[in-house]
């Protein structure tokens, strides 16, 4: 098939989506960029994937809010005008995408969207109207959690549910840590960051999002009593951030925090490998999950899958079956509650790791799950 991804190609998932489930088909692959280059370019030019880039015209006008925006999609439709494609599929359905989905429909034979999560739970009444404008065009739309299920049918009605489809979205970070278990230990990973063996690693949040909600959870920690913390590290993976997000902003408040509350820390804000990523979940003990909506993140899954003890707000629900594979999945309903329940988790005896990692490996690897979005891509393409 001749495929078009329309999404974020300097995203690590949309990078993991091609390599799992478009490469091992013989497909010709196109896939849109926001810039000039990808940090992932070596993979898609060894791997013959085409890159569109949707700004590279006209710069200038392209920082014009919307006008510069249509410019450059029309500009880009005219670069594509002679192409015909099998599939177009949006991977995260921002309203600009749709808008360029919509342009390109005549150009397909198959329209395909699937929501991320933030796309559903984040996205305002506005966005939400024009886009409900455009969504005829689209032949499937995909979610995978029964919570982004019901958000959709919220916000768009039941319309469209002949056209939905749940589908799960695989994670390559349990192979990932699967290899760093075989070749290290849990102090080898811990030592590897800089974290003397005999510390609780206690990680908060996975990226430099503001929605993470860090300098809300310090707040609230320091609440506690300051001995507790005598034996911890705190670490703070801020590797990933939008240009929305102001990350130099962020690191002096949590810095300041920090130095107040008289606790050792670590602030993650470099690139990190696979493997590297993979370490620092093997070298968490505790992880604290304070993000304001989530449809159940690869980052948690893969400190579950880790062993860590995965400390979790009420309002992010994830199944049954996922809180029974963890070996430590505790909740909390307000931030207010973490100074005691901190306090209770380091108190208690740190028993074996208990998380069943086979089950959630069949329930959310790649291997598991590939093969599920090639039949649907065949499935369309027939219809």
């Amino acid at each position: 098939m001749k495929i078009l991804i329309i999404g974020e190609g300097n995203d690590i998932w949309m990078k993991r989506y091609i390599q799992n489930v478009l490469l091992e088909g013989n497909h010709e692959i196109y896939l849109t960029i926001s810039g000039s280059d990808s940090i992932y370019s070596d993979f898609f030019r060894d791997n013959n994937i085409h890159l569109i880039n949707l700004i590279r015209y006209i710069p200038l006008i392209s920082r014009i809010p919307l006008v510069g925006g249509i410019i450059n999609y029309a500009l880009v439709y005219q670069n594509l005008r002679r192409d015909k494609f099998d599939v177009i599929h949006i991977h995260f359905m921002a309203l600009s995408y749709i808008v360029l989905a919509c342009l390109l429909k005549r150009k397909t034979t198959v329209l395909l969207g699937s929501f991320w999560g933030s796309d559903l739970f984040r996205v305002s009444k506005t966005i939400v109207n024009l886009s409900q404008r455009l969504m005829g065009f689209f032949d499937c739309f995909t979610v995978f959690t029964e919570a982004m299920r019901k958000k959709f049918f919220d916000l768009y009605s039941e319309k469209y549910s002949e056209k939905l489809k749940m589908m799960k979205f695989g994670f390559s970070g349990y192979d990932d840590i699967n290899e760093v278990i075989k070749k290290y230990s849990k102090k080898n990973c811990k030592e590897y960051f800089g974290v003397p063996a005999e510390k609780t690693t206690i990680s908060i949040g996975y990226n430099a999002r503001k929605e993470q909600q860090h300098i809300e959870v310090l707040t609230e920690l320091r609440a506690a009593p300051r001995e507790i913390w005598k034996k911890t590290i705190f670490v703070f993976p801020l590797t990933y951030a939008t240009a929305a997000d102001n990350k130099s902003v962020l690191v002096n408040s949590l810095v300041e925090l920090l130095d107040a509350m008289q606790v050792d820390y670590i602030i993650l804000d470099s690139f990190l490998t696979d493997e590297e990523i993979a370490m620092l979940r093997v070298s968490t003990d505790i992880f604290i999950h304070a993000q304001t909506t989530d449809a159940f993140s690869a980052s948690v899954q893969e400190y579950i899958f880790a062993g860590a003890t995965v400390i979790n707000p009420t309002w992010i629900q994830y199944d049954e079956t996922i809180k029974q594979c963890a070996a430590s999945f505790l909740e909390y309903s307000s931030l207010n509650e973490l100074p005691v329940l901190m306090n209770n988790v380091l108190g208690a005896e740190r028993n074996a790791v208990l998380t069943d990692s086979n089950m959630l490996y069949k329930l959310f690897s790649w291997d598991s799950v590939k093969e599920s979005w090639q039949e649907l891509y065949r499935t369309l393409a027939r219809e």
